[in-house]
């Protein structure tokens, strides 16, 4: 009896498992068709819904929302809020917003450290701008020592990737480069190209890239 009225549990369980997961996908429909027809009360609805449910898609448009003043009070914390949700779950638009809301102290102070961490885990997801974004803080020196080579390598990356002023900081940080760091900047492409993004990161990056606290 034990055994029947355990199974008949784990059956209830799967079934209502399934008609959470449709009612999901039914009501992610809704919202982006919505979104497609530019009713952003009624997306904003269903995706609301969706994101307290941990859709990482629908969090990271929640942040959109927010940033963007869309049919809500625009408010930078509460969208740094939702990018950072989504970006835990790993996706890798939130992980890029992350990174400017940091870089350019919205929702946050600036923080070099917090925003280095998510350009590089969107670029190691293959978004196109990221590895801009990390060039920029070698060159600079923001969070980071500044290191022209290094910059040439995620900016290299960023033109691999047709990402727009790709060739024109390439341009302009070569006229700055000694002999020496064009070497070093050329023996990281190769180094670099022989394993993946990530395996090759601690060469890339002092420390790698942990998680900001």
């Amino acid at each position: 009896m034990k055994k029947i009225l355990l199974l008949l549990i784990v059956f209830l369980v799967m079934v209502i498992g399934a008609h959470v997961s449709q009612a999901e996908n039914s009501v992610s429909d809704l919202a982006y068709r919505a979104l497609k027809a530019g009713d952003y009360k009624t997306a904003l609805r269903h995706i609301s819904f969706l994101a307290v449910n941990g859709d990482t898609k629908a969090q990271y448009n929640m942040g959109v929302f927010y940033r963007d003043g869309i049919e809500v009070d625009k408010d930078d914390v509460e969208a740094l809020h939702w990018f950072l949700k989504a970006a835990h779950g790993g996706n890798i638009l939130a992980h890029y917003a992350a990174g400017r809301a940091f870089y350019e102290g919205r929702g946050s102070s600036p923080d070099m450290h917090a925003a280095r961490y998510h350009f590089i885990e969107a670029a190691l997801s293959g978004h196109a701008t990221a590895p801009l974004y990390v060039g920029r803080l070698f060159f600079l020196g923001e969070g980071v020592v500044q290191n022209y080579p290094r910059a040439y390598f995620w900016w290299d990356l960023a033109r691999d990737r047709n990402a727009g002023a790709a060739n024109e900081n390439l341009a302009s940080l070569t006229k700055d480069m000694s002999k020496e760091d064009i070497e070093e900047a050329h023996e990281l492409i190769a180094r670099c190209s022989r394993m993946t993004l990530r395996q090759c990161l601690p060469t890339l990056v002092p420390n790698g890239n942990a998680m900001p606290l």
